[in-house]
């Protein structure tokens, strides 16, 4: 992503937002169900990674919280994008991780979306 975006040149923040939630966004939704068995420190990792590309995607300071770069760029953390899949994927009756989604420690992570 920095080969692309630059403070005086390369591509503008809407093109840089696009590759990350192609490259970057796209993983994290996609093993969302998985992820929420890692351990806290792989966790944190992943959400630097995460940090670390919005930073570069608006051209923000290393200093800047996470927080404040996810407002300014329109992306919710980690966790909501695991939630938000989740129901997407209970919503899907034909889906393969259904029969996963039914097991006890998943019902208890949602008990505000069933």
């Amino acid at each position: 992503m920095r080969a692309i975006a630059g403070n005086r040149w390369g591509a503008s923040k809407k093109v840089v937002l696009v590759v990350y939630r192609s490259l970057i966004r796209s993983i994290l939704e996609y093993g969302a169900v998985a992820l929420d068995s890692m351990s806290n420190m792989n966790k944190s990792k992943l959400d630097t990674v995460q940090a670390e590309a919005l930073r570069i995607a608006c051209g923000a300071a290393r200093g800047t919280s996470t927080a404040a770069i996810q407002v300014d760029n329109g992306e919710p953390p980690r966790l909501q994008l695991q939630l938000q899949y989740t129901v997407k994927l209970k919503s899907q009756k034909s889906h393969p991780a259904t029969g996963i989604l039914s097991m006890k420690k998943f019902l208890i992570l949602l008990p505000i979306w069933t």
